[in-house]
């Protein structure tokens, strides 16, 4: 496949159908198709024509049920996909929302990394597991991951054990004492020839062979279609030989498959179901006609992972590990927060057993940290939101039911918080930011005198440098959050 044009940018956001067929270049029935194809994938969806930017904020799950379009193209579609999106011989890239730039390569490129890296730490996203309808088993992911895994790892390596006669390797006992000719001299036995072992890499294995002709076609296919740039990856050009020159598609699964069963190494397992997802999803070189991406359609669980990592999100644990005094052993920070008790009457009207439900609130992030004596206990809510505050204007922020659970948060810690004498306390929403010349700007606050009356603390509303979170998160950093510039109440 080759491209059309390189430069086909699309933002996460609100459009009309006329406007996303317009910047996709989509025409005609086959135009139609395709768009309906994205609309099938959750890419983009239809939302109610009275729908508030502020509506769009955290658009998750498909809500265009039941929804007409209206004729003439006036219906608002919100296109919620981040990543690339390969889709009538075109390369798409997709940028988030806060992004105000046109063509935003830079940035793209640093978000793509992120997803990758998000997908990795969350086992793939289930790129191993067996559902081959899954998202995340797209080829394009699939051809991604193989990538990355052998710039990690290397190929695959099928070594074995041999027996050589007088080698250097450790003696074999059994195989000398069965197999060797003894000598006896004063009742201790002589070994003319000791069984000596030696582990050696088997260069022709099938396996090995087919993951450098599976890579070398990988880097071929991604290099046609212009996304090994974006990516920023290498080319890996390291076989001659063709995958389908390994056998039909059935015999190379079931190689695979009984590779499988006899390797227990964790990485070389993930590696050859990879490797399986690959085989059965085989279509020969992408295609005008196919429709391959990378990404995601729910960007603000990026987001909130990216902000849990950086600013060292503590719900999970153990307390000992803690700036505390009272700390709990293996208990968590999560483990703290109440349980709602259902209480039942008998006929007599008398109390029954409680009944404790699972379900419990659940703050994003939690981080405690001691600084000259002095304890902080900080509350964030990550929202992927475009709030706007100032001159007396507001938009794109979040709902009532965010605000009011952000306060519960803190009182669900308000005994945990007495007990271990900690009395500086900071509540905050934090939204992505464009500008990258600062890392954290205050913007305000919100609050609610009911729960000031109980002596929580203001919600404070932080934007932080997305490009700088994300530098911070590619390289395992985590922020001082002492110098995170938070108004004192």
């Amino acid at each position: 496949m080759t491209p059309t044009i390189n430069d086909l940018y699309i933002k996460e956001g609100s459009y009309t159908k006329a406007q996303i067929m317009k910047r996709l270049g989509l025409r005609g029935a086959v135009g139609d198709k395709m768009f309906q194809q994205l609309r099938t994938k959750g890419i983009i969806k239809l939302v109610k024509q009275e729908a508030s930017e502020a509506d769009f904020n955290e658009v998750a799950t498909e809500i265009d049920d039941g929804l007409e379009e209206i004729s003439g193209g006036g219906a608002s579609y919100f296109f919620s996909f981040v990543g690339i999106i390969l889709i009538s011989g075109k390369v798409l890239k997709c940028y988030p929302k806060y992004i105000t730039r046109d063509k935003p390569l830079t940035e793209l490129k640093q978000v793509l990394k992120v997803i990758q890296r998000y997908n990795y730490k969350n086992q793939n996203c289930q790129l191993y597991n067996d559902e081959l309808e899954s998202k995340q088993n797209e080829p394009l992911n699939i051809m991604l991951t193989l990538l990355n895994d052998y710039y990690e790892n290397g190929l695959y390596e099928n070594d074995k054990d041999i027996i050589e006669n007088n080698g250097n390797g450790e003696i074999h006992w059994d195989k000398t004492i069965n197999d060797s000719f003894t000598l006896l001299s004063n009742n201790r036995p002589y070994y003319l020839e000791l069984k000596t072992k030696k582990r050696i890499y088997d260069e022709n294995s099938y396996i090995k062979r087919l993951h450098a002709a599976i890579l070398t076609q990988c880097s071929e296919e991604l290099t046609r279609a212009e996304i090994m740039e974006l990516f920023e990856l290498l080319p890996v050009e390291m076989s001659d030989e063709l995958v389908e020159g390994f056998g039909d598609t059935d015999y190379i699964l079931y190689r695979l498959e009984q590779e499988q069963v006899i390797q227990f190494n964790t990485r070389k397992n993930q590696l050859l179901k990879l490797m399986h997802a690959f085989i059965s999803n085989r279509k020969g070189a992408i295609s005008e006609t196919d429709f391959e991406m990378f990404g995601t359609t729910s960007y603000e669980l990026v987001w909130e992972q990216v902000c849990a990592q950086v600013l060292n999100n503590q719900l999970d644990q153990p307390m000992y590990k803690l700036p505390i005094i009272h700390n709990k052993g293996n208990k968590h920070l999560i483990d703290l927060i109440e349980k709602p008790k259902w209480v039942g009457l008998d006929a007599l009207g008398n109390h029954e057993k409680p009944i404790c439900t699972k379900a419990t609130l659940i703050p994003d992030i939690i981080t405690i940290y001691k600084k000259e004596g002095q304890t902080s206990f900080l509350i964030f809510d990550a929202k992927y939101y475009l709030i706007s505050l100032g001159y007396g204007k507001l938009a794109g922020n979040p709902g009532i039911e965010s605000v009011t659970k952000q306060y519960l948060y803190e009182l669900a810690y308000r005994k945990f918080l007495v007990d271990n004498q900690i009395n500086i306390v900071k509540n905050c929403f934090v939204f992505p930011m464009e500008d990258d010349s600062i890392m954290v700007r205050n913007i305000g606050f919100v609050e609610m005198d009911m729960f000031a009356y109980l002596g929580l603390a203001k919600i404070q509303l932080l934007k932080i440098s997305a490009s700088r979170l994300y530098d911070y998160y590619l390289h395992n950093k985590k922020l001082d959050l002492s110098k995170l510039l938070i108004c004192e109440d």
